[in-house]
């Protein structure tokens, strides 16, 4: 793993955590990394799955769908939706 892509996840994951409260009631959730410098673009494929995977291991029993597309620079973007118990 790249220490790009580890830094903006952890950030990323970081910013989460602490809206989590806040927002724990929400059954949808949505996320979004724009990607512009290009060492982040370059590492674009391996920070989208490491957002896949810390999303789905910080939401285990949520539906998380993630999604990655060019358009200036690199957009990844995530919806978790979270499941009645």
């Amino acid at each position: 793993m790249s220490q790009i892509a580890e830094q903006i996840v952890d950030d990323a994951m970081q910013r989460i955590e602490q809206d989590e409260q806040q927002h724990a009631s929400d059954p949808v959730r949505s996320f979004s990394l724009t990607l512009t410098d290009p060492a982040e673009i370059r590492a674009g494929a391996e920070i989208y799955f490491l957002f896949q995977q810390r999303l789905k291991g910080f939401y285990p029993n949520a539906r998380v769908v993630v999604r990655g597309h060019a358009a200036n620079g690199y957009n990844i973007t995530a919806q978790v939706e979270r499941r009645s118990a």
